[in-house]
């Protein structure tokens, strides 16, 4: 365990718990293993925790004091130990060499091929967590929070069964989603037994994903949310707190949303009407920029479908959005040159398809096209006052 936490693939919080669970009885073989977990963990654990690690050695030193095993040859190594510690003097730890440790963790990230901080993936796994598995479930393992010993009670079998049931029903649905991977069932796994969307994040997030394997969050929640067949905000808000969390998020979604709006001629209605609401969302929350509908050529839409598609895309934005949000959508692509090209064909196709006559079910307040063209018309100027321009 000491090894583990070293490593950062525990938190200190079940160091401590196994630690206050020896001063218990502080025997003879107590002694012994505190002195091991001092040794060994005492120097991370002050960095990690020093206020807990405070009331640790004053725990100790009582217990030493008043303990038939204070004179022995471990209980005075140990005091010795935590005197070190609470003076921050490393050099004072029998035996401590701090060198092999960052060595065996940089073996450790070659290993995995790690980018990130060790830390932000530890399991905060406390040792009550461990003890009490078998009835209160496995929360850092995907799909066994529910697992629990078999009970001789009625009510108990009862709660079993219907986990069990609950078990089969999650996994025999991610087969028929088509979730072929391991990485992919857990997530799938995780998006359908999470409470709501901040639950989701935080389990995500445990999974401890990496580079290519945490790339499939996004596709596997973009798959969920088209397959409902009425649209669940659940897959809007999450997608929003991880383009929130991260820029390769983000860019994720971007290829994700591209990939669909090729194919958006071929998807079922529900599923456009899905995909329009995530990313009528993601947009309007600025999640996204709005240049990930530059993919999209304007000027050669033919499709019905996707002209409907598009149209009841922008007119959302524009209509129900307040000003100040308009234009902070729209700002995020005036600003880049490189973007000239997608601003004109989008102009071209609001001018012809959302602004066409007053009577039009599409047509839109004239502000807001205005808007539109306020931003288009000063790109540098994003605190230009309104200017109305006849289109």
């Amino acid at each position: 365990m000491a090894n583990l936490y070293t490593l950062k693939i525990v938190h200190c919080v079940i160091i401590y718990d196994i630690i206050r669970k020896l001063l218990e009885t502080f025997a003879e073989r107590d002694v012994e293993l505190l002195l091991l977990l001092l040794k060994n963990t005492g120097m991370e654990i002050r960095r990690d925790d020093a206020t807990s690690l405070k009331d640790i050695i004053l725990q100790i030193q009582s217990k030493a004091a008043a303990s038939t095993v204070k004179e022995s040859s471990r209980t005075r190594f140990m005091l010795e130990t935590i005197t070190a510690l609470k003076t921050n003097n490393s050099r004072k730890i029998p035996n401590y060499d701090p060198s092999l440790l960052e060595h065996m963790r940089r073996l450790m990230r070659g290993l995995l091929h790690s980018k990130g901080p060790a830390d932000e993936n530890q399991l905060k796994i406390s040792l009550s967590d461990l003890l009490n598995a078998d009835q209160q479930g496995r929360w850092w393992v995907v799909g066994s929070a529910w697992t629990g010993r078999e009970s001789t009670t009625p009510a108990a079998s009862s709660s079993a069964c219907q986990s069990v049931t609950a078990e089969s029903w999650v996994m025999e649905l991610a087969r028929n989603q088509r979730m072929n991977t391991e990485v992919r069932r857990n997530i799938f796994c995780v998006l359908m037994t999470s409470e709501d969307c901040v639950d989701a994040f935080e389990k995500l997030l445990r999974l401890g994903l990496k580079d290519r394997q945490e790339r499939e969050i996004v596709h596997v929640l973009v798959d969920c949310c088209l397959q409902e067949r009425q649209f669940n905000p659940y897959y809007a808000f999450l997608g929003q707190k991880f383009c929130e969390c991260s820029r390769t998020h983000q860019v994720t979604f971007q290829y994700c949303l591209w990939d669909r709006l090729k194919t958006l001629s071929d998807m079922t209605s529900f599923a456009r009407g899905n995909l329009h609401q995530l990313l009528t969302h993601l947009v309007m929350s600025q999640a996204l920029s709005l240049s990930v509908l530059r993919v999209v050529e304007f000027t050669e839409l033919s499709e019905a479908e996707e002209l409907k598609f598009y149209r009841k895309l922008l007119h959302t934005l524009l209509a129900c959005c307040s000003q100040d949000t308009c234009k902070a959508i729209f700002s995020r692509i005036s600003v880049q040159p490189h973007l000239k090209p997608f601003r004109d064909s989008l102009l071209l196709f609001m001018k012809h398809h959302l602004s066409s006559s007053p009577s039009s079910p599409s047509s839109l307040p004239r502000t807001m096209v205005e808007l539109f063209l306020w931003c288009h018309t000063f790109p540098t100027r994003p605190d230009y006052p309104l200017v109305f321009i006849n289109i």
